[in-house]
Protein backbone atom coordinates (compact mmCIF):
# COMPACT_ATOMS: atom_id res chain seq x y z
CA UNK A 1 0.00 0.00 0.00
CA UNK A 2 2.73 2.16 0.39
CA UNK A 3 4.54 1.42 -2.39
CA UNK A 4 1.27 2.79 -4.51
CA UNK A 5 1.01 6.18 -2.65
CA UNK A 6 4.77 6.38 -3.53
CA UNK A 7 4.10 5.71 -6.85
CA UNK A 8 1.21 8.15 -6.96
CA UNK A 9 3.12 10.74 -5.38
CA UNK A 10 6.12 10.21 -7.92
CA UNK A 11 3.65 10.98 -10.85
CA UNK A 12 2.09 14.05 -9.20
CA UNK A 13 5.63 15.52 -9.50
CA UNK A 14 6.11 13.95 -12.88
CA UNK A 15 2.81 15.77 -14.61
CA UNK A 16 3.45 19.05 -12.33
CA UNK A 17 6.79 19.35 -13.46
CA UNK A 18 5.27 18.48 -17.52
CA UNK A 19 1.79 20.66 -17.37
CA UNK A 20 3.56 24.05 -18.43
CA UNK A 21 5.35 22.42 -21.71
CA UNK A 22 2.22 20.78 -22.42
CA UNK A 23 0.16 23.90 -22.22
CA UNK A 24 2.64 25.67 -24.62
CA UNK A 25 2.30 22.88 -27.20
CA UNK A 26 -1.43 23.31 -27.07
CA UNK A 27 -1.44 27.29 -27.41
CA UNK A 28 0.92 26.61 -30.10
CA UNK A 29 -0.86 24.28 -32.42
CA UNK A 30 -4.11 26.02 -31.75
CA UNK A 31 -2.19 28.80 -32.87
CA UNK A 32 -1.40 27.64 -36.15
CA UNK A 33 -4.51 26.22 -36.86
CA UNK A 34 -6.14 29.86 -36.36
CA UNK A 35 -3.72 30.94 -38.65
CA UNK A 36 -4.53 28.36 -41.18
CA UNK A 37 -8.17 29.18 -41.01
CA UNK A 38 -7.76 32.97 -41.22
CA UNK A 39 -5.75 32.99 -44.33
CA UNK A 40 -8.39 30.29 -46.01
CA UNK A 41 -11.38 32.72 -45.22
CA UNK A 42 -9.43 35.39 -46.53
CA UNK A 43 -8.44 33.67 -49.86
CA UNK A 44 -11.92 31.94 -50.03
CA UNK A 45 -13.88 35.95 -49.43
CA UNK A 46 -11.25 36.80 -52.11
CA UNK A 47 -11.76 34.68 -54.92
CA UNK A 48 -15.82 35.22 -53.92
CA UNK A 49 -15.70 39.06 -54.01
CA UNK A 50 -13.58 38.59 -58.02
CA UNK A 51 -16.30 36.86 -59.16
CA UNK A 52 -19.13 39.18 -58.01
CA UNK A 53 -17.56 42.11 -59.43
CA UNK A 54 -16.52 39.91 -62.94
CA UNK A 55 -20.54 39.04 -63.28
CA UNK A 56 -21.51 43.04 -61.90
CA UNK A 57 -19.25 43.78 -64.62
CA UNK A 58 -16.97 45.77 -61.76
CA UNK A 59 -13.68 43.53 -63.23
CA UNK A 60 -12.05 45.04 -66.19
CA UNK A 61 -11.63 41.65 -67.49
CA UNK A 62 -15.34 41.44 -68.42
CA UNK A 63 -15.73 44.67 -70.47
CA UNK A 64 -15.64 43.59 -74.07
CA UNK A 65 -13.48 46.02 -75.67
CA UNK A 66 -13.98 46.41 -79.74
CA UNK A 67 -10.87 48.01 -81.21
CA UNK A 68 -11.70 51.15 -83.78
CA UNK A 69 -12.64 50.48 -86.91
CA UNK A 70 -10.54 53.41 -89.39
CA UNK A 71 -12.13 53.94 -92.73
CA UNK A 72 -10.74 54.73 -95.84
CA UNK A 73 -11.09 58.28 -96.83
CA UNK A 74 -13.78 59.81 -97.99
CA UNK A 75 -15.94 57.25 -96.62
CA UNK A 76 -16.58 58.40 -93.08
CA UNK A 77 -20.00 56.16 -93.19
CA UNK A 78 -17.56 53.34 -91.54
CA UNK A 79 -19.13 51.28 -89.17
CA UNK A 80 -17.68 52.90 -85.75
CA UNK A 81 -16.52 50.45 -82.76
CA UNK A 82 -16.92 51.15 -78.82
CA UNK A 83 -16.69 49.51 -75.79
CA UNK A 84 -19.98 46.78 -75.45
CA UNK A 85 -20.94 46.54 -71.76
CA UNK A 86 -21.08 44.00 -70.33
CA UNK A 87 -24.08 41.16 -70.21
CA UNK A 88 -26.44 41.27 -67.30
CA UNK A 89 -29.45 38.85 -67.48
CA UNK A 90 -32.60 40.88 -67.10
CA UNK A 91 -35.52 39.16 -66.26
CA UNK A 92 -38.50 39.61 -68.07
CA UNK A 93 -41.80 40.41 -66.06
CA UNK A 94 -44.47 38.69 -68.15
CA UNK A 95 -44.35 35.73 -70.18
CA UNK A 96 -43.05 35.95 -73.76
CA UNK A 97 -46.13 36.27 -76.14
CA UNK A 98 -46.96 33.94 -78.99
CA UNK A 99 -44.83 34.06 -81.94
CA UNK A 100 -45.80 36.58 -84.22
CA UNK A 101 -46.48 35.97 -87.73
CA UNK A 102 -43.83 37.02 -90.19
CA UNK A 103 -44.33 40.78 -91.47
CA UNK A 104 -43.23 41.62 -95.36
CA UNK A 105 -40.75 43.53 -95.87
CA UNK A 106 -41.41 46.38 -98.00
CA UNK A 107 -38.38 46.86 -100.25
CA UNK A 108 -38.92 50.65 -100.44
CA UNK A 109 -38.96 51.45 -97.08
CA UNK A 110 -35.04 50.91 -97.26
CA UNK A 111 -32.63 53.55 -98.07
CA UNK A 112 -29.39 54.30 -98.66
CA UNK A 113 -27.99 57.67 -97.63
CA UNK A 114 -25.78 60.07 -99.01
CA UNK A 115 -24.70 63.09 -96.63
CA UNK A 116 -23.41 66.89 -97.18
CA UNK A 117 -22.15 68.65 -94.69
CA UNK A 118 -21.58 72.59 -94.84
CA UNK A 119 -17.63 73.13 -94.24
CA UNK A 120 -16.26 76.78 -92.97
CA UNK A 121 -12.73 77.14 -91.71
CA UNK A 122 -9.80 79.14 -91.65
CA UNK A 123 -6.88 79.34 -93.85
CA UNK A 124 -3.85 80.37 -92.06
CA UNK A 125 -2.08 81.16 -95.55
CA UNK A 126 -4.57 83.10 -97.14
CA UNK A 127 -6.24 84.81 -93.98
CA UNK A 128 -9.51 83.89 -95.84
CA UNK A 129 -12.27 81.48 -94.33
CA UNK A 130 -13.62 79.21 -96.71
CA UNK A 131 -16.81 77.87 -97.13
CA UNK A 132 -18.23 75.18 -99.08
CA UNK A 133 -20.69 72.04 -99.26
CA UNK A 134 -19.33 68.37 -99.61
CA UNK A 135 -20.34 64.85 -99.42
CA UNK A 136 -18.52 63.33 -96.18
CA UNK A 137 -20.60 60.20 -95.35
CA UNK A 138 -22.20 57.43 -96.64
CA UNK A 139 -24.74 55.39 -94.63
CA UNK A 140 -28.13 53.10 -94.42
CA UNK A 141 -31.21 53.70 -92.76
CA UNK A 142 -35.00 52.55 -93.03
CA UNK A 143 -38.48 54.51 -93.37
CA UNK A 144 -39.92 53.77 -90.32
CA UNK A 145 -43.61 55.98 -91.03
CA UNK A 146 -45.65 57.28 -93.23
CA UNK A 147 -44.68 60.82 -93.58
CA UNK A 148 -41.15 59.54 -93.95
CA UNK A 149 -39.19 59.65 -90.50
CA UNK A 150 -35.92 57.88 -90.82
CA UNK A 151 -33.75 56.19 -88.69
CA UNK A 152 -30.50 56.01 -89.22
CA UNK A 153 -26.71 56.13 -86.79
CA UNK A 154 -25.81 59.01 -85.79
CA UNK A 155 -22.18 59.00 -86.66
CA UNK A 156 -23.16 58.99 -90.22
CA UNK A 157 -24.95 62.31 -89.58
CA UNK A 158 -22.16 63.52 -87.46
CA UNK A 159 -18.45 64.55 -88.35
CA UNK A 160 -15.26 63.60 -86.37
CA UNK A 161 -14.15 66.69 -86.80
CA UNK A 162 -16.59 69.55 -85.99
CA UNK A 163 -14.83 72.32 -84.11
CA UNK A 164 -11.96 74.67 -84.88
CA UNK A 165 -10.67 77.98 -82.85
CA UNK A 166 -9.42 80.36 -85.21
CA UNK A 167 -8.22 83.84 -84.77
CA UNK A 168 -9.67 86.72 -86.78
CA UNK A 169 -9.38 90.13 -86.33
CA UNK A 170 -7.21 89.31 -83.48
CA UNK A 171 -10.71 87.95 -81.57
CA UNK A 172 -10.91 84.02 -81.30
CA UNK A 173 -13.82 82.41 -82.59
CA UNK A 174 -15.39 78.97 -82.84
CA UNK A 175 -16.32 78.02 -86.02
CA UNK A 176 -18.11 74.74 -87.16
CA UNK A 177 -15.21 73.13 -89.31
CA UNK A 178 -18.74 70.57 -90.89
CA UNK A 179 -22.06 70.90 -90.05
CA UNK A 180 -24.85 68.74 -91.88
CA UNK A 181 -26.40 70.07 -94.32
CA UNK A 182 -28.96 67.49 -95.95
CA UNK A 183 -28.77 63.72 -96.78
CA UNK A 184 -29.82 62.82 -100.40
CA UNK A 185 -32.07 59.19 -100.34
CA UNK A 186 -32.04 56.50 -102.55
CA UNK A 187 -34.48 53.42 -102.89
CA UNK A 188 -34.00 50.29 -104.87
CA UNK A 189 -36.80 50.25 -107.66
CA UNK A 190 -40.21 49.23 -106.56
CA UNK A 191 -40.35 46.67 -109.26
CA UNK A 192 -37.49 45.25 -107.38
CA UNK A 193 -37.43 42.30 -105.02
CA UNK A 194 -35.26 41.81 -101.64
CA UNK A 195 -32.83 39.09 -102.19
CA UNK A 196 -34.56 35.85 -100.09
CA UNK A 197 -32.30 34.83 -97.20
CA UNK A 198 -31.86 31.38 -98.84
CA UNK A 199 -30.04 33.43 -102.09
CA UNK A 200 -28.36 35.63 -99.81
CA UNK A 201 -26.45 32.72 -98.12
CA UNK A 202 -25.28 31.37 -101.73
CA UNK A 203 -24.40 34.53 -104.41
CA UNK A 204 -26.19 37.66 -102.36
CA UNK A 205 -26.89 39.31 -105.32
CA UNK A 206 -26.47 43.20 -105.55
CA UNK A 207 -29.61 45.67 -106.50
CA UNK A 208 -28.41 49.11 -107.60
CA UNK A 209 -30.48 52.05 -106.69
CA UNK A 210 -30.84 54.52 -110.05
CA UNK A 211 -31.32 57.59 -108.00
CA UNK A 212 -30.77 59.50 -104.73
CA UNK A 213 -34.06 61.20 -105.51
CA UNK A 214 -35.48 62.64 -102.24
CA UNK A 215 -33.34 64.78 -99.34
CA UNK A 216 -33.67 64.43 -96.02
CA UNK A 217 -33.07 66.52 -93.01
CA UNK A 218 -32.03 66.08 -89.08
CA UNK A 219 -35.08 66.61 -87.14
CA UNK A 220 -34.02 64.31 -84.09
CA UNK A 221 -30.80 63.38 -82.23
CA UNK A 222 -30.63 61.99 -78.78
CA UNK A 223 -29.33 64.49 -75.63
CA UNK A 224 -26.91 62.06 -73.79
CA UNK A 225 -26.80 64.26 -70.81
CA UNK A 226 -28.61 61.65 -68.58
CA UNK A 227 -26.31 59.06 -69.75
CA UNK A 228 -23.14 57.16 -68.32
CA UNK A 229 -20.93 57.33 -70.53
CA UNK A 230 -20.70 53.71 -72.01
CA UNK A 231 -24.42 54.48 -72.75
CA UNK A 232 -23.37 57.65 -74.46
CA UNK A 233 -21.22 55.87 -76.78
CA UNK A 234 -23.49 53.05 -77.29
CA UNK A 235 -27.07 54.98 -77.90
CA UNK A 236 -26.10 55.67 -81.64
CA UNK A 237 -28.89 56.27 -83.38
CA UNK A 238 -30.56 59.78 -85.35
CA UNK A 239 -33.98 60.80 -87.15
CA UNK A 240 -33.84 63.01 -90.35
CA UNK A 241 -37.21 63.28 -92.28
CA UNK A 242 -37.13 63.29 -96.23
CA UNK A 243 -38.74 66.86 -96.76
CA UNK A 244 -38.05 67.48 -100.39
CA UNK A 245 -36.68 66.56 -104.02
CA UNK A 246 -33.43 66.57 -104.71
CA UNK A 247 -31.36 67.96 -107.88
CA UNK A 248 -30.99 64.71 -109.67
CA UNK A 249 -34.45 63.05 -109.29
CA UNK A 250 -36.74 65.21 -111.76
CA UNK A 251 -34.28 63.60 -114.33
CA UNK A 252 -35.16 60.15 -113.31
CA UNK A 253 -39.17 61.27 -113.04
CA UNK A 254 -39.15 62.25 -108.94
CA UNK A 255 -40.79 66.02 -109.25
CA UNK A 256 -42.90 65.07 -105.59
CA UNK A 257 -42.96 63.51 -102.41
CA UNK A 258 -45.40 60.63 -101.94
CA UNK A 259 -48.53 61.15 -100.25
CA UNK A 260 -47.37 58.09 -98.37
CA UNK A 261 -43.99 56.27 -98.04
CA UNK A 262 -43.83 52.54 -97.50
CA UNK A 263 -42.02 51.79 -93.95
CA UNK A 264 -41.14 49.13 -91.53
CA UNK A 265 -43.00 48.20 -88.38
CA UNK A 266 -40.64 48.60 -85.11
CA UNK A 267 -40.67 45.84 -82.32
CA UNK A 268 -39.10 45.20 -78.98
CA UNK A 269 -36.05 43.21 -79.49
CA UNK A 270 -37.82 41.28 -75.82
CA UNK A 271 -39.52 39.13 -78.44
CA UNK A 272 -36.58 37.40 -79.76
CA UNK A 273 -35.19 34.39 -78.71
CA UNK A 274 -31.29 33.27 -79.05
CA UNK A 275 -30.58 31.60 -82.14
CA UNK A 276 -33.29 32.91 -83.69
CA UNK A 277 -32.69 34.23 -87.64
CA UNK A 278 -32.00 37.32 -87.84
CA UNK A 279 -31.55 39.76 -91.39
CA UNK A 280 -30.68 43.27 -92.71
CA UNK A 281 -30.50 44.77 -95.89
CA UNK A 282 -27.99 47.55 -96.41
CA UNK A 283 -25.74 49.86 -98.76
CA UNK A 284 -22.27 48.71 -98.18
CA UNK A 285 -19.36 51.05 -99.08
CA UNK A 286 -17.21 48.04 -100.39
CA UNK A 287 -19.19 46.41 -103.15
CA UNK A 288 -16.85 45.06 -106.21
CA UNK A 289 -14.88 47.70 -108.33
CA UNK A 290 -16.25 46.50 -111.55
CA UNK A 291 -19.55 47.89 -110.17
CA UNK A 292 -18.54 50.63 -108.07
CA UNK A 293 -18.48 53.64 -110.58
CA UNK A 294 -18.54 56.35 -108.45
CA UNK A 295 -18.64 57.15 -104.16
CA UNK A 296 -22.23 58.26 -104.89
CA UNK A 297 -23.37 54.78 -106.59
CA UNK A 298 -24.82 52.34 -104.00
CA UNK A 299 -25.76 49.02 -103.97
CA UNK A 300 -28.53 47.24 -101.44
CA UNK A 301 -27.21 44.11 -100.27
CA UNK A 302 -28.49 41.31 -97.64
CA UNK A 303 -27.11 39.56 -94.45
CA UNK A 304 -28.20 36.82 -92.62
CA UNK A 305 -27.25 35.56 -89.44
CA UNK A 306 -28.33 34.72 -85.42
CA UNK A 307 -29.59 36.78 -82.25
CA UNK A 308 -27.33 35.86 -79.94
CA UNK A 309 -28.39 37.94 -77.03
CA UNK A 310 -28.55 41.95 -75.56
CA UNK A 311 -26.27 44.25 -73.18
CA UNK A 312 -27.85 46.84 -70.94
CA UNK A 313 -26.97 49.83 -69.82
CA UNK A 314 -25.59 50.67 -66.50
CA UNK A 315 -27.35 53.46 -65.57
CA UNK A 316 -31.07 55.50 -67.81
CA UNK A 317 -31.09 51.97 -69.96
CA UNK A 318 -30.30 49.82 -66.13
CA UNK A 319 -32.77 47.57 -67.22
CA UNK A 320 -33.36 48.22 -71.16
CA UNK A 321 -31.71 46.31 -73.82
CA UNK A 322 -29.49 48.87 -75.57
CA UNK A 323 -27.01 46.88 -78.00
CA UNK A 324 -28.27 43.89 -79.57
CA UNK A 325 -25.64 40.87 -80.08
CA UNK A 326 -25.25 39.29 -83.09
CA UNK A 327 -23.79 36.62 -85.69
CA UNK A 328 -23.74 38.27 -88.68
CA UNK A 329 -21.59 39.60 -91.17
CA UNK A 330 -21.34 43.28 -91.77
CA UNK A 331 -19.29 46.02 -93.71
CA UNK A 332 -18.70 49.68 -93.37
CA UNK A 333 -21.44 51.45 -95.04
CA UNK A 334 -24.47 49.73 -93.57
CA UNK A 335 -24.47 52.02 -90.73
CA UNK A 336 -27.95 52.33 -89.71
CA UNK A 337 -29.36 49.74 -91.66
CA UNK A 338 -32.29 48.04 -89.93
CA UNK A 339 -31.89 44.48 -88.17
CA UNK A 340 -35.48 42.57 -88.90
CA UNK A 341 -36.59 39.77 -87.14
CA UNK A 342 -40.05 37.89 -88.67
CA UNK A 343 -40.15 41.13 -91.02
CA UNK A 344 -39.86 43.67 -87.85
CA UNK A 345 -37.16 46.04 -87.58
CA UNK A 346 -35.87 45.26 -83.66
CA UNK A 347 -32.27 47.06 -84.07
CA UNK A 348 -29.93 49.37 -86.18
CA UNK A 349 -26.80 47.75 -87.50
CA UNK A 350 -24.07 49.73 -85.99
CA UNK A 351 -20.26 47.84 -85.09
CA UNK A 352 -18.53 44.78 -85.69
CA UNK A 353 -15.37 43.29 -84.47
CA UNK A 354 -11.97 43.98 -86.16
CA UNK A 355 -10.92 40.71 -87.24
CA UNK A 356 -14.32 38.90 -86.95
CA UNK A 357 -16.91 40.60 -89.39
CA UNK A 358 -19.33 37.61 -87.70
CA UNK A 359 -19.30 39.36 -84.18
CA UNK A 360 -21.66 42.63 -84.68
CA UNK A 361 -24.25 45.02 -82.95
CA UNK A 362 -27.19 46.77 -83.39
CA UNK A 363 -28.63 49.28 -81.21
CA UNK A 364 -31.92 48.16 -79.72
CA UNK A 365 -35.31 49.57 -80.70
CA UNK A 366 -35.51 49.93 -77.07
CA UNK A 367 -33.50 51.83 -76.50
CA UNK A 368 -34.66 54.24 -79.03
CA UNK A 369 -38.36 54.19 -77.69
CA UNK A 370 -37.15 55.06 -74.45
CA UNK A 371 -34.76 58.07 -74.67
CA UNK A 372 -37.78 59.31 -76.63
CA UNK A 373 -41.12 58.38 -74.98
CA UNK A 374 -44.25 59.86 -76.70
CA UNK A 375 -42.09 62.26 -78.74
CA UNK A 376 -41.41 59.38 -81.27
CA UNK A 377 -44.92 58.90 -81.65
CA UNK A 378 -45.80 62.77 -82.40
CA UNK A 379 -43.30 62.67 -84.80
CA UNK A 380 -44.61 59.96 -86.53
CA UNK A 381 -47.96 61.46 -87.08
Amino acid sequence: MMRFAILALILIAVLSIAAPFFADLIKKDTSIITELSVEKIIISTTSNSATINSLSGASSSSVKTIPEQIPEIPDTSKITSTLVIPKIKTPSPEPKPAILPTKQILPTSIVGLICYFNYGYFNPSTGVLESGSIALSRGSGVIISKNGLTLTNRHVIESDSSKQIVSINGAEKEINVYDLNLCEVGTIPETATLPTPDLIRSINPIVRVPVLGYTAKLIYKPSLNNLSGIEAQNLDFAILKINGISESGPIFGITSLPASFDYAEMLSSTNIEKNDEILTYGFPGDVTEGTKSAWTTIYLTGSVGKYSGFFVGDKFFKETPLVLDTEMEVYPGRSGSPLFWRGYVVGLVRSYNIGNRLNSHAIAIDAIQKIMGPELDNLRR
